[in-house]
């Protein structure tokens, strides 16, 4: 397991969140967070939103790890990640 893929079990490990809520745990001093995702023809994107689209890449792939679980947008660790946490296992 890789340091950013442990630091997102341990921030969903206490309960559950959305892939915004992890975003903000992982990377709360990122400058992506102050640019917007598009900007043309006077509409433009939202403020800091590539960086749930990189958190929930990063959850999906500790889900093809069975680490963690994903039910309608709230994340939580799986037995398997929570005994990957305590050192017990995978």
């Amino acid at each position: 397991m890789t340091g950013p893929q442990r630091r997102a079990l341990e921030a969903i490990q206490v309960g559950p969140k959305t892939a915004r809520q992890v975003a903000q745990v992982l990377w709360p001093d990122s400058p992506a967070w102050q640019k917007r995702t598009r900007k043309r023809l006077g509409r433009n994107g939202a403020l800091g939103g590539t960086m749930p689209m990189k958190a929930g890449a990063l959850l999906r792939r500790l889900e093809r790890l069975g680490l963690a679980n994903e039910d309608s947008g709230w994340w939580l660790a799986s037995w398997k990640g929570l005994q990957a946490l305590e050192g017990i296992g995978a």
